[in-house]
């Protein structure tokens, strides 16, 4: 696994004008979401020399320097975020920065996003078993993978394997991983244990 979230009890959340010319140059900087031009000319008592200069970027996301794909943010925006709340605001770069965090917010403050945005920004789209998340019960790993699955689409694949099955066996848990591969793995303590307790020593755990 590239890296683990262990959860609590509580449920997931859900143009600047032109410079006034009193120096030998005036300069104008015009702004939209993808393409910044700027316009500089110089006035010599001969002549005039115009230069324009046009770089092409992606629009600063709701969540500033967190780099998100294009699916993810396209995600976010569909669902009318447009600012983190508190809770993401304070945790997101640090987790994207790798450092371990214990998060503790209401419930509807966005704490699901504010750990799962930056985690899932780092995984490959394909790769199976990168990141497991333990939930204390099965309703709130069924709202996670439900965000998971919302938030990080790839073609229709299936983004969240859950692992809250108290009745099958571990032979069974194991399969049912290994068949769904998923990138993510939603797990609840009993089955998860189980499951490690079957791989233990081999090169699946």
């Amino acid at each position: 696994m590239a890296a683990m979230a262990l959860l609590g009890a509580s449920g997931p959340s859900g143009p600047s004008g032109p410079s006034g010319p009193s120096g030998p140059s005036a300069r104008t900087t015009r702004h939209n979401h993808h393409t910044h031009t700027i316009v500089a000319s110089t006035t010599t008592s001969a002549h005039t020399t115009t230069t324009t200069t046009t770089t092409t970027t992606a629009p600063l996301g709701p969540f500033g320097d967190l780099s998100l794909p294009t699916a993810m943010a396209a995600s976010i925006r569909n669902a009318s975020i447009f600012a983190p709340t508190p809770i993401q605001k304070a945790a997101l770069m640090p987790l994207a920065a790798g450092t371990t965090a214990l998060l503790h917010a209401p419930t509807g403050s966005g704490k699901t996003l504010a750990y799962l945005l930056p985690l899932l920004a780092k995984l490959h789209t394909s790769r199976p078993s990168q990141l497991l998340i333990v939930a204390p019960s099965r309703e709130l790993a069924l709202q996670i993978a439900a965000v998971v699955e919302s938030f990080w689409p790839h073609h229709g694949t299936q983004r969240a394997h859950l692992l809250t099955s108290t009745d099958a066996a571990a032979d069974e848990l194991a399969a049912a991983v290994a068949r769904a591969a998923c990138p993510v793995l939603v797990a609840t303590p009993r089955p998860l244990l189980r499951l490690c307790q079957h791989l233990a020593g081999t090169d699946r755990l």
